[in-house]
């Protein structure tokens, strides 16, 4: 069974879509959010350190989403 995704509409100007898009945050600050990434979106594919970040995120630590 495949795992649902929700989408979180309110939480969307913390995202790095928008908050880069809308230039929200410097490039300096953007690459901050995605050094050492510990989540990716299921949606668009972005990495990030923190699953807030992320419309959907999913974790890509060792031992997650069968990485070894």
């Amino acid at each position: 069974m495949e795992e649902e995704i929700y989408y979180k509409p309110m939480e969307h100007p913390n995202h790095l879509c928008f908050m880069f898009k809308s230039g929200k945050v410097t490039l300096e600050q953007f690459k901050d959010l995605v050094r050492e990434p510990m989540y990716i979106c299921k949606w668009c594919g972005r990495v990030a350190v923190k699953s807030d970040n992320l419309c959907a995120a999913t974790s890509i630590q060792k031992g997650s989403c069968g990485i070894t």
